[in-house]
């Protein structure tokens, strides 16, 4: 999930001999930490920005040690890139004729629920979101929050003008979490349009199908500390206690939670962690 999110899967053309496929995986500056674990794990070299770092994996072992690990598990379009690098590697690394080849498996068509492949996907390309508005007597009303998780339409290899939607898996998480699949419209740089699927947990129920997934298959990233912050959300839509006088207090600790700047609100939070299994179902 991490790689089909934010990661790469770069591969030579046959004509070029510069360079050998590798895999490239980008963080937010904050994934310092989870850069590092997988690098000690997998391996590759890390480079630093001003606000994220690059992990890339070049090394043949290293790479073949990640082909093994995604292949079969895969569930978006950039599969194609994937079954490219197997061949790449099956021909330059075994041969044509070699009994070792590596055999490109197929998309995963299991439940969304039955792995942790959602919670890569998250890492990478979901965010989460915190807001109210305020009645007459300057009390928190309206209360919104929900996960998000947002995706171009059209996955393109403009080699070959390859162009495969998106639209089966996102559609694929929203029947999970019960709810539309949204489209929209985002500028990027030079006005460039680009059109996107967006999927919300965006309803009482689907908040508590995603804190249910996230309580089995918990986040890596920083956005792990969204988790308890919506499970608190969550509770308060129910009891309505955000709108008592030290409602937008417990909003507010929970908002600078969220963004990291209340941990001691997070460490308490962190006991729901021991506890949800009586309250919450797991898949």
């Amino acid at each position: 999930g991490l790689i089909e999110s934010d990661g790469s899967i770069i591969v030579p053309t046959e004509n070029i001999k510069s360079y050998k496929p590798y895999f490239e995986l980008v963080f937010h500056i904050e994934d310092i930490a989870l850069a590092e674990i997988i690098q000690s794990i997998i391996g590759g070299n890390l480079y630093l920005r001003e606000n994220y770092c690059r992990l890339i994996i070049k090394k043949k072992y290293e790479v073949l040690k990640i082909i093994y690990l995604i292949n079969g598990k895969m569930r978006t379009p950039k599969i194609e890139a994937l079954h490219r690098m197997i061949n790449w590697c099956n021909i330059n690394h075994y041969g044509i004729n070699s009994n070792t080849k590596i055999i490109p498996l197929d998309l995963d068509f299991s439940p969304i629920q039955s792995n942790n492949w959602l919670s890569g996907f998250i890492d990478g390309d979901g965010s989460f979101y915190l807001n109210w508005l305020y009645d007459k007597k300057n009390l928190p009303t309206s209360l919104q929050y929900y996960m998000r998780i947002s995706q171009r339409q059209n996955y393109q290899k403009l080699e070959d003008k390859l162009d495969v939607s998106y639209f089966y898996i996102m559609q694929k998480i929203a029947i999970f979490l019960s709810v539309p699949l949204r489209s929209r419209i985002r500028i990027r740089k030079n006005d460039k349009i680009e059109s996107l699927f967006e999927v919300r947990s965006a309803n009482y129920n689907s908040n508590y199908t995603i804190l249910s997934y996230l309580i089995k298959y918990p986040l890596f990233s920083y956005k792990y500390r969204e988790v308890p912050v919506q499970i608190e959300l969550l509770k308060l839509s129910k009891n309505k206690n955000y709108k008592l006088k030290n409602g937008l207090k417990i909003l507010e600790d929970l908002k600078l939670t969220s963004k990291g700047k209340n941990l001691s609100c997070l460490s308490k939070s962190s006991n729901y962690f021991l506890h949800t299994s009586l309250h919450f179902p797991f898949f």
